[in-house]
């Protein structure tokens, strides 16, 4: 609950004293209608909210945050209908989707935040379904869901464009945080990580034909980059983009959401997750299936902190054929083992 309430408070503080809209940010997806948002005291992008408008006298909004956590909303400008109310059970049924239980926490007397256990699957069933249906006792009402996946990948670009934002004219305390704009410059040893464990990655998964990326064609500057299997394999390896005290977490769910956006923004992605220590490593990793109809991709992903040094691997399978490596029988693992096990990493 302690992160909705984060959510909860972001937007309110899109109509309140402490937030800005960021000029020129605003978007539209159909009959949705959204935009950025700033922290008022320190100018940093802190979320994007979308929100459609429906007959009933009813707005469903999705906010997404600076921390990649998205929050669902109902709102009715005309009715104080959550005046006086404490949290209450709401239910939400799809098509012929399962019903999904929650917990809806009233913000003010007209907006309530709804909390489910798997909000993942909540917002897939929003994305993938025709007719949302809301029950509780305050609030019983369908809404059409056309365009809900084209606002929702909408929102998911708006964060991405916007999430090193910072307004040159608000005074930066750094109370809210933000991410520094400076492209990052690896040093010497960490180059060398890099090419270690993109040299071992390819040795050991046996890619053929595969070749490093010159900078000029990188994605970004800083990783490195390979292509390999008739360039239906690409693979970005980093090594020191961040050191010290790391946000595994945080920054997991801020490439799921930029990998989203960028490559699978015409399909769904589903994903499985998970954390661990490898080698006493600790690591997160994910297995990413889009099912784009132009480009349909697999994508592994680890993230690991070892010896105080942020080390991350990804692998797109463009040609969604099966390949694993030697030391693991799951892709994620065998990278993290990898890097972990051989990797000099200072």
């Amino acid at each position: 609950m302690k992160f909705f309430i984060t959510l909860i408070s972001v937007l309110l503080l899109a109509t309140g004293s402490s937030a800005r809209q960021i000029q020129g940010s605003a978007y539209n997806s159909g009959n949705w209608s959204g935009a950025a948002y700033t922290f008022d005291d320190s100018g940093a992008w802190s979320h994007c909210v979308i929100t459609g408008n429906f007959r009933n006298g009813w707005n469903l909004s999705f906010s997404l945050t600076n921390s990649y956590k998205v929050g669902v909303f109902l709102n009715n400008s005309d009715r104080p209908v959550f005046q006086g109310q404490g949290e209450f059970e709401i239910r939400t049924k799809v098509d012929r989707f399962g019903s999904m239980y929650g917990s809806a926490v009233p913000i003010d007397d007209y907006t309530v935040g709804i909390w489910y256990d798997d909000l993942d699957a909540a917002l897939n069933q929003f994305k993938k379904g025709r007719v949302l249906s809301v029950s509780s006792r305050l609030v019983d009402e369908d809404f059409g869901l056309k365009g809900t996946f084209k606002a929702l990948d909408s929102t998911y670009n708006c964060a991405s464009r916007y999430q090193n934002y910072q307004d040159a004219n608000s005074n930066n305390n750094g109370n809210n945080g933000t991410s520094d704009t400076a492209a990052w410059e690896p040093d010497a040893s960490d180059t060398a990580a890099m090419y270690q464990l993109a040299t071992l990655l390819i040795t050991d998964f046996e890619l053929q034909d595969f070749r490093f990326v010159a900078d000029a064609d990188k994605l970004a500057p800083g990783p490195i980059e390979f292509k390999a299997n008739n360039d239906n394999v690409w693979g970005i390896v980093s090594v020191g983009r961040e050191k010290g005290d790391i946000d595994l977490k945080g920054i997991m769910a801020e490439d799921v959401a930029t990998m989203t956006a960028k490559f699978c923004s015409d399909g769904d992605m589903a994903l499985v997750s998970s954390s661990m220590e490898i080698e006493g490593a600790p690591t997160k990793s994910l297995r990413a299936v889009c099912d784009s109809a132009k480009d349909p991709f697999t994508a592994f992903m680890t993230k690991q902190v070892i010896s105080e040094v942020l080390v991350e691997t990804i692998i797109f399978d463009y040609g969604q054929k099966s390949f694993s490596g030697s030391h693991k029988p799951k892709v994620t693992e065998n990278m993290g083992f990898i890097a972990a096990k051989f990797v000099k990493v200072k």
